[in-house]
């Protein structure tokens, strides 16, 4: 049975502080999709490598491969065999979780975990166990809160059907362009590299980028933004025509509804998701479950004590979300109506909606 950790039992404890500093300096699902990386940088990974049969987590894994069956096995001890071994491998997720969550997870564990994996089971079996676990063992956390919008997201969490998750092997720093999380648009796939979060603000982070899975508008933007046949419509007329307002007014709907749907995907994606972390961060700092977070608290600072976090985020954020400057964009055309919709919304004229975001801030 895994016991946990101290810090009195790492397996280097020559590296060990310098390791921790590293990962504590590292800054910056369906569901449809929820993808974790687990794996580090090689330039970390620096010293004695961590054997596998040391690493204190793998026990679960380790115990049932010792008595792997044999060619003469039967089918049925075979079929109880594979279900061990995939009830082990979660154990051996649990056991990551845990270790990540205490703070003890270091660099040197990525490392061998990614060895040891390719060796002990399939990558495929090793990281949708580590995905399924890391979010039932989060969704979890967030159950066991007190305030009325943190079990209420858990609650909509557990409701929301399984779908199995698709694990693309192992995924390299490369390939996440150095972002610790996100969310694709195209596939409607969250990606988690813990190894670059901190584990104080492991929860945060998850809670945001889940936000934009559960977002209706984001969703439902991205066929209209994608939509060649309504951009077609308005983009027929350049570059006859420089003025939206002097588009037909079919047509002039049709680039105002394109530019929408390029808003909820983008910029007012955000600011949804960012509106429901905020206000679940606040929530959950109330009762303890976690600690002030520093980036986060810079960006919250400044708001009046009577304005609402929707209306506060909604001017915090739009600086650091310019215009497009290419490709259509360029056109006054499509420019000049941008603009407009923009300071609409900045003068307070035009409100964009929360959507079923706004359920959960209640």
């Amino acid at each position: 049975m895994y016991e946990g950790r101290t810090a009195e039992s790492r397996k280097t404890p020559h590296t060990l502080e310098f390791m921790r500093y590293l990962i504590r300096g590292r800054r910056q699902w369906l569901l449809p999709l929820l993808i974790i990386a687990v794996w580090s940088d090689s330039a970390l990974a620096a010293g004695p490598r961590v054997a596998c049969s040391d690493l204190a987590e793998l026990s679960p894994l380790l115990k049932v491969l010792s008595a792997k069956p044999t060619e003469q096995s039967s089918i049925l001890e075979w079929s109880g065999f594979q279900q061990a071994k995939w009830d082990s491998l979660k154990g051996v997720a649990r056991n990551v979780f845990a270790s990540y969550r205490s703070g003890l997870w270091s660099a040197d564990d990525s490392d061998a975990l990614e060895r040891c994996s390719a060796e002990l089971a399939s990558e495929t079996e090793f990281a949708a166990a580590l995905s399924s676990e890391f979010y039932s063992e989060t969704v979890a956390i967030l159950r066991g809160a007190r305030s009325p919008r943190i079990k209420k997201l858990a609650e909509i969490l557990d409701s929301r059907e399984m779908l199995p998750f698709r694990i693309y092997g192992y995924l390299r720093k490369e390939e996440l362009e150095g972002r610790k999380a996100g969310f694709h648009r195209g596939q409607r796939s969250i990606f988690l590299d813990f190894t670059m979060i901190p584990e104080g603000e492991w929860i945060i982070i998850f809670i945001h980028e889940v936000a934009h899975s559960l977002d209706e508008k984001l969703i439902q933007a991205l066929p209209v933004y994608a939509d060649a046949k309504l951009v077609h419509s308005f983009m027929q007329f350049v570059p006859n025509l420089q003025d939206p307002r002097k588009l037909p007014p079919e047509a002039r709907r049709g680039l105002i509804r394109w530019l929408e749907a390029g808003l909820d995907r983008g910029f007012l994606a955000e600011w949804r998701a960012w509106t429901l972390t905020a206000q679940l961060y606040l929530d959950g700092q109330s009762e303890g479950l976690w600690q002030p977070i520093g980036w986060l608290e810079n960006v919250l600072s400044g708001r009046k004590e009577d304005e609402s976090i929707p209306t506060f985020l909604l001017h915090r954020l739009s600086p650091h979300f310019s215009d497009p400057s290419e490709g259509i964009f360029k056109t006054p055309l499509v420019s000049s109506e941008l603009k407009r919709i923009r300071k609409a919304m900045a003068d307070g004229r035009a409100k964009p909606e929360l959507g079923g975001i706004g359920r959960l801030v209640e």
